[in-house]
């Protein structure tokens, strides 16, 4: 995915969106890479009710079939109910790991928040850019 960092979102067509499921993406590194961080790029926009993750896992592998979990971060909800658009970098990182495989699992939040004029209705995720280093 190519980073934008624009909040305009809707005239890009480079933000990936999701609503009610989970973004899951397997990258292929190609061989054997040393690894020891993930970062992922999402939109918040309230008015549009977009949030972004509720957490974010990181899993590697050698053979693309098996899989362990190095790294799981989770995130707070925005408190102010219709709060400004922004773009965050979400970086996970964890000890330097050998693997082809990198799956990023990606977790919305189940609802958008108190004073929300949607409260408790689920919100999009928009991504729009996985770095492996």
């Amino acid at each position: 995915m190519e980073l934008d960092w624009s909040v305009n979102f809707h005239n890009t067509g480079l933000w990936v969106g999701y609503y009610t499921s989970d973004m899951v993406a397997v990258i292929d590194l190609g061989s054997l890479q040393r690894i020891s961080s993930v970062e992922v790029s999402a939109l918040t926009d309230l008015s549009a009710w977009i949030m972004g993750p509720q957490a974010i896992s990181i899993f590697l592998s050698s053979d693309g079939k098996s899989y362990k979990r190095v790294s799981r971060q989770t995130y707070q909800a925005p408190t102010d109910a219709m709060g400004e658009k922004r773009s965050e970098l979400n970086r996970l990182s964890f000890n330097k790991k050998s693997a082809r495989y990198v799956k990023v699992l990606v977790e919305p939040f189940k609802g958008l928040p108190k004073g929300h004029s949607g409260e408790g209705e689920p919100p999009f995720l928009f991504v729009d850019e996985i770095r492996v280093d």
